[in-house]
């Protein structure tokens, strides 16, 4: 495999000797912004290194797919194919394959299967010896009936149909199935060539049978051939995802321009399509992940050629680092070193711990998403004139990530049904991430400089330029810098790094673990904090190469400076050693005289080695995060009141609120302050990181001076909730605004029963305990919800639920939910609205372990929802899973509810004092059908704020 020496050294001669008189990407005379290759330095890099631009090198995306018709994608900048190989994993394009039978019933003789009718197939230029055709075909109304592109051919029909027979013959001396397709779908082959798999031949097809002066290609087609399953596979991006990141990557000569390219124009691509484009957002399916890893891992193995493996798709983490799929990917990058994948850190930001799956998993690379200045001027006309963290971008916490920072936003390939070419987030990142990677391997093939992942990883983290303002878990190590990763590789070649050490292990306790252990410190508690003499206790482990023998692991030793970044964070000593496979413990304290002050506290210790080569140069890092939210109590009245605060363009500030015991409602005020500029919003995450929500704009200019959002009921979580005000990046002056946050404490049971006399409305008692402070307003509400729940016991990866409706039902909405352990063994779960003839009328899906499905039936009838899960291991669908289901239907009309006190509508509840009440209700409510509910809410509403203090269950059995 390539990672041996004497497979370096032929590699490295083989390529110097190809590329010294070989043809190279001409670069613009300054850099383009529109795809920035400036800011991480592939435009300095290439231009100092014009042949160390990614050739040699193989960027494997797993992804929606990659379109090799496009301009961009082409070639190489060494002109070769720039895709070599295309595959598809997610089962969507799999096509059985049938003995074609004859039939002479019309004129001519055609070879027919159902729905399949093809002549001309006795003039093809090749001809099966044994006389059997194998028969397919490509169904538009089947395959790509819930698809963004439902009109593969684009000739304004959805129902063609594109038969094709396929058979063995000699190919250049060797045995290859043939096909032939009927690619304009006339039912006659006479017309159409012989194609091959695509990595034989390169072969590829647009489907004709439209009018090409008016109307355009929208795909580029492949279609391999499985004999041995009697099946064949067609690979299309109707998705344009993965395109625009193949493009991002490794893109050369973009949209034609001939200085426009990606960040590593010299390296090739293989595409593995992941992601079924008949599914919400292209989710993935059960083993699609797992199979084109192996897949690629396979392929590299053979080839003996460097692979980097970029997948901008993954999914909320619920216990960061834990799934199936880290797991997985963990595994495999310790059994092949040769290997190296990248990730995007996930859109869950800004709050933080809101690293996506799989970028937990430890072994791989994960990027955050920068705005440059000069793509935030150039693509967007933004006015920040610094570079910034994009709002979105995913951030550490429970966790060290992300990894680094490389540009998330870019103009790039797209195929031809994309609506547009310019796309942000932590997936254009991703590609970024893995040029870059591309380029470094590139260069140590070139100069003989020995690699493997492992050190490309480290390369790239500790070399990174650290962003000022940001902490590590905004941004990791800092912005990624080629050329400074590349001088990092040569000192590690230096001291023989690839053959002594991988990488470290580091382990620390956390409570947000069920186990205790992490990677990091995080203390989101609130209350309890380790306290001195308390020490956080890190333990280091050096991971050696997995062909090191004992000898080689009992010989290792090396000794290391200990440096903290902040005065508050305290190693207790100030070096330490790791000799052989024994961990070195390095305890710390934290000084809480210097974190009186509300917010989060973000330290790093890090460790340099004490001699040798690279004194300078990071081994590994400890990071110490600990949030000291703000407290409510009677003292403060339970509200934080916070003013004349000021943002500037893409800036963002941090409020940690602890949520009271006994809170019932959370109130967000955001508010511009008198007579001053302000333009943001605010966003709200619960406890666990998970994004709750983005509040509305205020903008006094146009009439909406302040915004305000309650939490409350089941929703209000305990624990520390994070409200983050943002100034978007094309505001053009300071934004001023006042900010109040506030609690309720009102204790009421639920109301689940009545009394009914003839004549007179529905009646109770209840009685209702205030904690916090006194309360005047008035409590009302309905009682017009049918509610059922239910536990879906699911053995394999899919689950059909059946429901009605009927003419009183205006909207039925849907609270799904699973556990944790379910939903780690999941890549993806989407959860589509059906009618009875399978037409997807609704999409979505989980990005979380819990979601929510509002559905506006057009009529009455029956309908289906469709739970399908991407399993990240096909061996555990034989394992029940559960998902709780809440169904309810909001009804047209019911009856009203209210509370009152002495016959007064206006109540008033003094703290400490339990106060009884009365209800009503406005007519006697319906009789719930089997197995429903009648369901309804109460709302305490606060008559000096309009503020909703509480919501109180309304349940009728």
């Amino acid at each position: 495999m390539f990672n041996r020496f004497y497979v370096f050294l032929i590699t490295a001669i083989v390529l110097i000797s190809a590329t010294l008189n070989g043809q190279t990407a001409a670069l613009p005379d300054h850099p383009w912004y529109f795809l920035d290759t400036k800011t991480i330095g592939s435009y300095d890099f290439i231009q100092e290194h014009p042949t160390y631009d990614g050739r040699g090198v193989v960027i494997i995306i797993c992804d929606s797919g990659v379109d090799m018709g496009v301009p961009g994608l082409l070639k190489t900048s060494d002109e070769k194919v720039k895709i070599i190989d295309a595959r598809d994993f997610s089962g969507q394009g799999t096509i059985p394959l049938e003995k074609a039978k004859l039939d002479s019933s019309d004129n001519e003789i055609a070879l027919v299967k159902e729905g399949i009718h093809l002549t001309g197939f006795h003039a093809l230029d090749r001809q099966p010896a044994d006389s059997i055709f194998w028969i397919g075909a490509i169904d538009e109304a089947q395959m790509f009936k819930n698809s963004a592109v439902a009109d593969i051919n684009n000739n304004g029909k959805t129902d063609d149909i594109f038969g094709f027979v396929t058979f063995p013959v000699m190919d250049k001396d060797t045995s290859r199935w043939v096909y032939y397709l009927d690619e304009d779908g006339d039912g006659n082959l006479n017309d159409e060539k012989a194609r091959f798999d695509y990595k034989l031949n390169y072969d590829t097809f647009t489907f004709r049978g439209r009018d090409t002066h008016s109307q355009k290609s929208v795909l580029t087609f492949v279609l391999n051939i499985f004999p041995e399953e009697k099946e064949a596979s067609f690979h299309a991006c109707d998705n344009p995802h993965g395109t625009h990141c193949a493009g991002i990557s490794a893109g050369f000569q973009i949209f034609g321009e001939k200085t426009q390219h990606g960040i590593a124009p010299g390296a090739q691509v293989i595409s593995c399509k992941i992601g079924d484009g008949t599914l919400s957002g292209g989710a993935t399916t059960t083993g699609s992940k797992k199979r084109a890893f192996e897949y690629g891992v396979k392929w590299a193995n053979e080839h003996d050629v460097p692979v980097v493996f970029s997948m901008s798709y993954g999914i909320g983490s619920e216990e960061e680092g834990r799934s199936d799929i880290e797991t997985f990917l963990n595994n495999l990058m310790a059994e092949n070193e040769n290997i190296l994948v990248v990730v995007s850190n996930g859109n869950s930001g800004p709050g933080l711990s809101a690293t996506g799956n799989p970028a937990g998993a430890s072994r791989v690379i994960s990027a955050g998403a920068l705005l440059s200045s000069g793509s935030a001027r150039d693509s967007y006309g933004f006015v920040n004139q610094t570079d910034r963290v994009f709002h979105f971008s995913s951030r550490g916490g429970e966790l060290d990530k992300p990894d680094v920072l490389t540009v998330g936003c870019a103009a790039a390939t797209v195929p031809g049904h994309s609506r547009g070419e310019n796309m942000w987030g932590t997936s254009m990142a991703c590609p970024q991430l893995s040029g870059a990677a591309a380029l470094l391997i590139s260069a140590c093939l070139q100069e003989g400089v020995p690699f493997n992942g492992p050190l490309i990883k480290r390369a790239l983290k500790y070399s990174d330029i650290p962003l000022p303002d940001y902490t590590h878990l905004d941004q990791g190590t800092g912005v990624v810098n080629i050329p400074k990763a590349f001088k990092l590789l040569k000192r590690y070649a230096k001291r023989n790094e690839k053959e002594k050490l991988i990488d470290y292990e580091v382990e620390t306790f956390s409570p947000q673990y069920p186990d205790g252990k992490s990677r990091c410190a995080y203390w989101r508690t609130g209350i309890h904090n380790p306290q001195n003499p308390e020490k956080q206790r890190f333990t280091v482990k050096a991971i050696f190469p997995k062909e090191i023998n004992a000898q080689g692991k009992a010989d290792f030793y090396r000794a290391y400076n200990l440096k903290s970044d902040q005065n508050w964070l305290n190693p207790l000593k100030s070096s330490t050693y790791i000799r052989g496979d024994r961990k070195a413990t390095i305890n710390v304290q934290y000084d809480y005289k210097q974190m009186t002050k509300p917010g989060v506290y973000v330290g790093t210790i890090s460790a340099y080695p004490k001699s040798g080569v690279g004194k300078k140069d990071i081994e590994f890092q400890l990071i110490n995060t600990v949030i000291v939210p703000h407290h409510f109590n009677h003292q403060n009245n339970f509200e934080l009141t916070v003013k004349n605060k000021n943002l500037t363009a893409g800036e963002h500030h941090r409020y940690f609120v602890l949520a009271p015991p006994g809170a019932s409602a959370m109130h967000v005020t955001l508010e511009s302050v008198q007579d001053k500029f302000c333009q943001i919003y605010a966003y709200i995450h619960d406890p666990a990181g998970r994004p709750f929500k983005r509040m509305a704009k205020i903008n006094p200019a146009v009439s909406n001076p302040s915004t305000a959002y309650t939490v409350t009921g089941e929703k209000l979580m305990p624990g520390i909730w994070e409200i983050i005000p943002f100034a978007y990046y094309d505001v053009s002056k300071t934004s001023y605004y006042n900010l109040k946050v506030n609690f309720d404490g009102i204790e009421c049971p639920v109301i689940d029963c009545y009394d009914y006399k003839m004549g007179e409305n529905p009646q109770g008692n209840v009685t209702v305990f205030n904690q916090f402070h006194l309360f005047q307003g008035t409590a009302t509400g309905a009682v017009n919800k049918l509610r059922k729940n239910e536990i879906l016991r699911i053995e394999g990866d899919s689950h059909k639920y059946r429901f009605k409706t009927g003419p009183n039902t205006t909207q039925v909405q849907f609270q799904l939910s699973m556990d944790i352990q379910s939903w780690q063994l999941f890549t993806d779960v989407a959860a589509n609205i059906k009618n009875t003839d399978g037409k997807v009328l609704q999409s979505g899906g989980f990005s979380q372990k819990q979601t929510s499905i509002q559905f506006n039936p057009k009529k009455d009838g029956e309908f289906i929802l469709e739970i399908i899960g991407a399993m990240a291991l096909p061996e555990k669908t034989s394992e029940r899973w559960e998902i709780e289901l809440v169904e309810t239907h909001v009804l047209k009309n019911g009856p009203s509810i209210e509370l009152m006190q002495n016959k007064n509508k206006k109540l008033n509840i003094y703290p400490g004092i339990p106060t009884p009440l009365q209800y009503q209700l406005s007519e006697a409510p319906i009789h719930a059908p089997k197995n429903f509910e009648l369901y309804g809410e109460l709302f305490f509403q606060d008559s000096r704020t309009s503020q909703n203090s509480a919501s109180i269950p309304v349940i009728f059995e």
